[in-house]
């Protein structure tokens, strides 16, 4: 159902189902109020996605988590099991190349799950070499730049 929501609605809930899957919860549920909000506002309003925006803001995740994952099964996003790691990556990939995830939650992910030097694709080695170049960066119109060539190579190695 991802691919049936206008383009904004595709980025911020993959960005969504990346930072759920990746655990960083602590402004999801805020996020996936103003997500519901959004949708309603376009008409796009199943009850699931009334759920959510019927939440609290201040609440945990403990009590929203499993409003927002119902929202985001209701939405046919993907959320993969914590147990396969393939998948969580490939989210994580689409997410920070498709969909703006922001770099700092990417960042490490990323670091956590590269192998060796000689074990890295070409794209994994550009990465580390751009993380490299974006840490000496001081303006943030050059980093800004940086992370954008993040992005293109992990768009062009997932097309």
């Amino acid at each position: 159902m991802i691919e049936q929501l206008p383009e904004p609605f595709q980025s911020r809930l993959g960005r969504l189902a990346a930072e759920v899957a990746i655990g960083c919860r602590a402004t999801a549920t805020e996020q996936a109020i103003a997500l519901a909000y959004d949708l309603i506002s376009a008409g796009l309003a199943p009850e699931a996605v009334v759920d959510v925006a019927a939440l609290r803001p201040n609440e945990t995740w403990r009590e929203a988590g499993p409003v927002v994952l119902a929202m985001l099964a209701t939405l046919r996003i993907p959320i993969p099991d914590a147990s396969d790691e393939a998948a969580e990556w490939e989210l994580l990939l689409r997410a920070f190349g498709f969909w703006e995830l922001p770099v700092a939650d990417f960042y490490g992910s990323f670091l956590h799950r590269l192998p060796a030097w000689d074990e890295q694709s070409p794209m994994e080695r550009l990465i580390t070499r751009l993380l490299d170049e974006l840490d000496r960066e001081t303006t943030p119109e050059r980093k800004a730049a940086v992370v954008e060539r993040m992005r293109v190579a992990v768009r062009d190695a997932l097309a």
